[in-house]
């Protein structure tokens, strides 16, 4: 990543646990600063760093939790995978106990649910129990707001309720490993695209930072003509 880079419409970006070793070299008043990578994205340009959990977290969530703290992450996500409908008391209480960890330390978390089931009506009857599990949770968050980003569900609007809850920081829509239909985007249109998912194919790598910066922005001129999308 190169100083020089600019990403406007970039508000927020998904980092692997790894950056948190990361640092970046740059021009402050005339000097040559180096500071964590993730210090760097926020205080200058401008972009929150959520962590997705690693090796570092498998061994010590709470460290990682402390690590990241002191270089002002913002967020750090909660991964949850469903592979059937049973899965779903389970998942979220052992999110939840990490959710409240990382309460304790003032890093917003935010639940990253992957909902792999094969069968569509199993699926649907998957994200439907979901819905109301969530639902409850937030319920009894008091104050507190957390980030939820799930699979894109089968059916049309089924996670508007958790879009509406005022605990409800932000409902963001995945489709992990592969594009997503745009009628899928405008028919949840409570579930803020994540980018990734929309161009899974066409965000390649980049030898040139530049390169990488103009495709993703044509990628968010796209974004924003199918939804009301201000930010990713």
């Amino acid at each position: 990543m190169h100083p020089n880079f600019t990403l406007e419409n970039v508000v927020a970006a998904l980092l692997p646990e790894d950056v948190l070793d990361e640092t970046i070299s740059d021009q402050v008043d005339g000097e040559l600063v180096t500071q964590p990578l993730t210090k760097y994205l926020y205080y200058r340009k401008g972009v929150v760093p959520i962590i997705m959990p690693g090796r570092r977290s498998a061994i010590s969530f709470s460290g990682m939790l402390e690590e990241a703290g002191y270089q002002g992450v913002f967020a750090v996500t909660i991964p949850m995978v469903i592979h059937r409908i049973e899965d779903v008391n389970a998942e979220l209480n052992k999110a939840m106990k990490r959710v409240r960890l990382a309460d304790t330390t003032g890093i917003s978390p935010a639940l990253y649910i992957d909902i792999r089931v094969p069968n569509q009506d199993s699926k649907e009857a998957t994200e439907r129990l979901l819905s109301e599990k969530l639902e409850a949770i937030l319920d009894q968050l008091g104050d507190s707001r957390i980030t939820i980003m799930v699979t894109y569900p089968v059916r049309a609007g089924q996670f508007d309720n958790i879009y509406h809850h005022p605990n409800t920081l932000r409902l963001v829509g995945l489709e992990i490993g592969k594009p997503v239909r745009e009628h899928t985007i405008r028919s949840n249109d409570g579930m803020t695209p994540c980018i990734p998912s929309i161009f899974h194919e066409n965000l390649i790598s980049y030898g040139q930072e530049i390169g990488f910066s103009n495709q993703l922005n044509v990628n968010i001129d796209k974004l924003k003509s199918l939804t009301g999308f201000t930010g990713a």
